[in-house]
C-alpha cells in the first residue's frame, strides 16, 4: 500500500513535524510506504509566512518532503489530510481538490487531527474522520463534524511523548540552554500574547504579575530547586518580550519541544488549550489563567458563552491534571503547586488517563497504534467500510 500525505504548507507545527517522519518509519517497517506532500513555491512569500518558516526548517534538516507537486490517486492507494488548512496560502483548499480526485478513483481518503485542538473541519461526505474519542463536543458548526459521516478512532497522533529518533540527550539538553543540571525545570507553554495582551474579558492579573515580577518569581523558584524555560508562540513573542523587558529568559527551540516536555518536572500554562494535554507527558500544570479554553473562547462573541459540552467537567477544570493560579497570591500557589507535585505517582490519582472526552484513550499510546488504525480503515473499505455510529 503507497500512502500520500498532504499537509498544507501554513499549518504544520515545528513542534511535532518529527512525528511524521516517525509515522513514515514505522509504517515502512509494516510494508507501507507514505510520502508527505507539501506544496511549496520558493520566493512566492515572505520570511514570516508560516509556509516559509516550515520550507526552511525541513530543508535545513534534510527532510523527505515533496514540495513540487500533489499526490495522484494513479500513484496512492490512499490519501491521508490533515484536519485543518490556512486559505492565505493560496485561497484554495487543495484538500478538496485532491480528496475529490481520489474519491473518483475509488481510493479512501483519510482527514486526520494532526494538532490537540478541540474543533474537527468538515470536508466532505466521503471521506472518514479519524477521531481520539467518541465523546462529542457541543460547539459552533463550524468545528463539528456532521453526525452522518463515518468516524474511526485514532489516538492522538500530536502527541510529545512519541519517541523522537534524534533527540538531545538529557545532558546535551542542559547543556544547549546552559540549564543547572541540579535542578528541575518548569516548561511554561503560553499562547499567543495578541490574544490576551488587553482583552477585557480574559483575567491576566496572575500572568501580568508574573512577568512584571519575574525576577522574584525566579527568585522564588531558586529556592525550590527549579530553573524556568519558556515555550513562546513565534508569532507574537517578541512583543512579550519587548514589552515586559524580558531579554534573558530561556526560550527554547520549538524543534526542542519534546525534549524539553520530556526533561520538565512541571509546567505553566496561561491562554492555552494546551493546558488539557499535559497529563499525556505525566507533567503537572499550573495554569496561570481561569483553566478555561475552547474554540473561539478568544473571540468577543464567545465570552459569555456557557461551556454546555465540558459543564460535566466544570467547563474543562476537572480534565486539568494540575491546578489553577490563586492570583491573590501567586508566590503561595507556586509553593504549594511544586510541593503537591513532588511525586510522580500523583498521574495514577487522574481519573481521565485511558478514558480522556477530548484525546480519548491516546495515554502512553505508540506509534505502532496509529499506524495500525491507518491499515485498519484502509482494509475495511477494501470491503465496506462501517462507521463507529
Amino acid at each position: 500500500m503507497n500512502i500520500a500525505l498532504y499537509i498544507d504548507p501554513n499549518i504544520s507545527p515545528i513542534s511535532t513535524f518529527y512525528i511524521l517522519l516517525e509515522l513514515k518509519q514505522t509504517l515502512l517497517e509494516k510494508g507501507y510506504t507514505m510520502d508527505i506532500f507539501i506544496p511549496y513555491t520558493t520566493g512566492t512569500t515572505t520570511n514570516n509566512d508560516d509556509c516559509w518558516v516550515t520550507y526552511n526548517f525541513a530543508k535545513k534538516l534534510d527532510y523527505p518532503i515533496i514540495w513540487d507537486r500533489l499526490p495522484s490517486p494513479l500513484q496512492y492507494n490512499i490519501l491521508l489530510v490533515s484536519h485543518i488548512w490556512n486559505k492565505k496560502w493560496n485561497g484554495v483548499d487543495n484538500r478538496i481538490k485532491l480528496a475529490q480526485s481520489f474519491h473518483q478513483n475509488n481510493k479512501p481518503v483519510l482527514s486526520l487531527k494532526m494538532d490537540t485542538t478541540m474543533e474537527h473541519r468538515y470536508l466532505d461526505n466521503k471521506t472518514l474522520y479519524g477521531v481520539n474519542s467518541n465523546y462529542v463536543l457541543n460547539i459552533e458548526k463550524r468545528w463539528l463534524l456532521p453526525d452522518y459521516v463515518s468516524k474511526f478512532y485514532i489516538p492522538q497522533i500530536a502527541n510529545l511523548a512519541i519517541k523522537k529518533s534524534n533527540k538531545l540527550t538529557k545532558k546535551q539538553f542542559y547543556s544547549t540552554y546552559h540549564l543547572d543540571e541540579n535542578k528541575k525545570i518548569i516548561i511554561f507553554l503560553m499562547g499567543r500574547f495578541q490574544k490576551w495582551y488587553n482583552i477585557d474579558f480574559i483575567n491576566s492579573n496572575a500572568m501580568v504579575q508574573f512577568l512584571v515580577e519575574f525576577d522574584k518569581i525566579e527568585t522564588k523558584l531558586n529556592e525550590l530547586n527549579c530553573q524556568i524555560i519558556f515555550k513562546l508562540h513565534r508569532c507574537d513573542s517578541i512583543q512579550l518580550i519587548e514589552k515586559y523587558n524580558l531579554n534573558r529568559l530561556t526560550i527554547i527551540d520549538s524543534y526542542h519541544t519534546h525534549e524539553a516536555i520530556r526533561y520538565s518536572s512541571y509546567a505553566f500554562t496561561f491562554a492555552s488549550t494546551i493546558v488539557y494535554e499535559l497529563y499525556l507527558y505525566n507533567l503537572p500544570v499550573l495554569d496561570l489563567g481561569n483553566g478555561i479554553y475552547y474554540p473561539g473562547w478568544v473571540t468577543d462573541a464567545n465570552k459569555k458563552r456557557p461551556l454546555k459540552h465540558l459543564i460535566d467537567y466544570r467547563y474543562g477544570l476537572d480534565l486539568i491534571y494540575g491546578m489553577v493560579v490563586n492570583s491573590n497570591n501567586l508566590f503561595k500557589t507556586i509553593s504549594k503547586f511544586i510541593h503537591f507535585y513532588s511525586t510522580k505517582e500523583k498521574i495514577k490519582e487522574y481519573p481521565y488517563l485511558k478514558n480522556h472526552p477530548l484525546f480519548g484513550n491516546s495515554y502512553l499510546e505508540h506509534l505502532e497504534e496509529i499506524a495500525d488504525s491507518i491499515i485498519k480503515v484502509y482494509q475495511s473499505n477494501q470491503l465496506k467500510f462501517k462507521p463507529l455510529h
